[in-house]
């Protein structure tokens, strides 16, 4: 929609295939064993950089019973200092841990319980199909193509951009009630079978032979 408000071709020159992610990667995992915090966990993988909402989620998390979760931040980046102290001078050390890099997301995730992504810039982020893989409900911001991606009270939650009342009802919810985040989260997983990898090459493939056949008339 955007492309063509621009004059950028006609709309039906456009086809849309979504991107594909290895799934097999994310199921039957062993979760990993090094995770700090109680149970359940709720997770954030992200670069440590601007734009990707950290304020926003510990302010929703300063409104919650920090007793009952954790929150596990899993990226490196350079606001990495200035977030640790931020969750040092909130009184947060307790509950939310950042991981740093790891190069295990996928056990990481099948560690966790909840996923969360209150970013204030996004295209289609992999990370929300990866989790969703793994059988996590995400709560995510409701900008860009997450949309498309989650599907409201059906795989996870979204979220209105900067809104840390909204994300820390939805946390609570999901925290409180370990059947409905169950339900989300196997929602999800089913539902990420349309992000794999054959399903995408296999778009492709049929585009590609169908412009050729017409070509050829």
């Amino acid at each position: 929609e955007e492309y063509i408000s621009r004059g950028i071709g006609r709309e039906e020159q456009y086809r849309t295939i979504r991107y594909g992610i290895d799934l097999d990667e994310f199921r039957d995992v062993e979760p990993a064993t090094d995770l700090p915090g109680t149970e359940p966990r709720v997770l954030m993988v992200s670069r440590l950089a601007e734009g990707k909402g950290f304020d926003v989620l510990l302010d929703a998390i300063e409104l919650l019973n920090t007793d009952e979760f954790s929150v596990l931040i899993a990226g490196d980046g350079p606001l990495r200092s200035e977030l640790q102290s931020k969750i040092s001078n909130r009184g947060l050390s307790d509950s939310v841990f950042l991981l740093g890099y790891r190069d295990d997301i996928p056990e990481v995730m099948t560690g966790s319980d909840i996923f969360v992504l209150p970013s204030y810039r996004e295209g289609t982020p992999l990370v929300i199909y990866e989790a969703m893989a793994s059988g996590l409900p995400v709560v995510a911001t409701d900008i860009a193509g997450i949309p498309e991606q989650v599907e409201e009270d059906v795989t996870g939650y979204l979220v209105p951009s900067g809104n840390a009342i909204v994300l820390s009802s939805y946390v609570e919810a999901l925290v409180t009630d370990s059947t409905e985040s169950q339900s989300l989260g196997n929602e999800g997983r089913k539902r990420s079978n349309q992000f794999s990898v054959d399903r995408m090459t296999n778009e492709y493939r049929s585009l590609h032979t169908a412009l050729l056949e017409e070509r050829e008339i």
